[in-house]
This record gives structure tokens, C-alpha cells and sequence, in this order.
């Protein structure tokens, strides 16, 4: 299956490419996102973009990978992936500060969900959140993911040891109670 298109109310989530570097990583660079992830270095580079996206490009080649821009109005803005490791299924996001608080992130994620149990039978899906970070605390718990537990973890932009909190939905448990 290739890597999808999936269209929401006011977005358009795709396949990342490497003519997204510029925008990505005027949205990406800004401490307030970076510092919120794990595996990224601070400062962020323009080469760690293009590293990612090139990354991205073979990764989206697969069927137990796929990243998604979050497209607003035709430009890039943001992130969102899912893949799948040791038998299960990840979510991972992140939007451009200028498109905070409008919704975007929690249709992203839905729209992208949706399309994961649909297409992939996706039942249960996992996603880590740094402890601390309150919208993406909310989002989740918005969404129906619940506390599944804690782990501590390294963080490349903070270079020390930080805390996380680790969330999991199932949908099908989630369908039967709607």
C-alpha cells in the first residue's frame, strides 16, 4: 500500500517530501516545539531537515511506516506519523506555532487514526508525551487515549533524562462504547 492522502474538513495530510525542507524547518526550529520531542538535537539545523525528510521519503516506501505532512491551505505546517514496532502501533505529531489552538492538531490526529483502523485494522495505538507538555497531554486524553504509564527517557534537546507519559487508545473497545 503506498503511503496515503487523506483529506480532512480543513486539512490535507500526504506524504512528506523533500520540497517541504524550507517550511518544515521554519515550523520545526522554535524551541516550544523541539523541546517537546525526544530524538531531536536543539539547535535544529537546516541538514537535520533534509536528513529527516530524505529519511522520510524511504521510510513512507513501506507499509509500517508512514509520515504525513499537515497541510493548511496548501503549505506544510506540521507533522504526524504512525508506525509500527515490536508488534505495535505509534503515533507521533507536531504542528508550526502559528497554527496553534485552531483545531489542527486534534483533526490531524482523528483523520489520521480513522485511516490507520480502516485501512490497517489498526485496534491499538501507543504514543509517549513528555511530562510537561500539556497540549499534547490534552489532546490525547480529548481523543480517548488513556495512562498506560511512565518511562524516563533521554532527550537530545534537553541532553538529560526526562520524563514521559505513555497513552494508548483501542478502538475497537472505544467503538463499542459510543
Amino acid at each position: 500500500m503506498n503511503c496515503p492522502v487523506i483529506t480532512t474538513n480543513r486539512l490535507r495530510l500526504r506524504p512528506v517530501a523533500l520540497e517541504d525542507c524550507e517550511q518544515l524547518h521554519v515550523a520545526y526550529s522554535n524551541w516550544k516545539i523541539v523541546s517537546r520531542m525526544t530524538s531531536s538535537p536543539w539547535p535544529f539545523h537546516v541538514s537535520d531537515t533534509v536528513e529527516f525528510l530524505q529519511n522520510a521519503e524511504q521510510e513512507n516506501k513501506s507499509n509500517d511506516h508512514f509520515i504525513l505532512a499537515i497541510e493548511v491551505s496548501g503549505q506544510p505546517v506540521g507533522i504526524v506519523t504512525a508506525w509500527q514496532e515490536d508488534g505495535k502501533w505509534w503515533l507521533a505529531y507536531w504542528l508550526g506555532e502559528a497554527h496553534w489552538r485552531v483545531g489542527y492538531m486534534r483533526e490531524a490526529v482523528l483523520g489520521f487514526c480513522n485511516w490507520l483502523h480502516r485501512t490497517h485494522g489498526v485496534i491499538d495505538l501507543h504514543a509517549w508525551v513528555n511530562e510537561g507538555n500539556e497540549p499534547s497531554y490534552k489532546l490525547l486524553k480529548s481523543l480517548d487515549f488513556f495512562e498506560t504509564g511512565f518511562r524516563e527517557t533521554h532527550s537530545r534537546a534537553h541532553n538529560r533524562a526526562i520524563k514521559q507519559i505513555r497513552f494508548a487508545i483501542d478502538f475497537e473497545t472505544q467503538r463499542r462504547a459510543a
